[in-house]
């Protein structure tokens, strides 16, 4: 009787491993140079409501014109 041998396929979870830290490295680095964790650009103002006032203002303005 012949025999069947099963070969088993090679997991390529080490990849997926290397992949997901290079985009959580860049993540961090994006946010990094965009202020959000203490980077180049942070912020000086503390007043962090009356922008979102105003934005929430401007979108509301623009909605409604249309």
């Amino acid at each position: 009787m012949a025999e069947i041998r099963l070969e088993h396929k090679r997991r390529l979870g080490w990849l997926w491993l290397v992949v997901l830290l290079i985009i959580a490295a860049l993540v961090l680095w994006w946010l990094w140079q965009n202020g959000y964790l203490g980077g180049s650009r942070v912020r000086t103002d503390t007043n962090v409501l009356n922008d979102v006032r105003h934005q929430l203002a401007m979108f509301w303005a623009s909605a409604n014109t249309a």
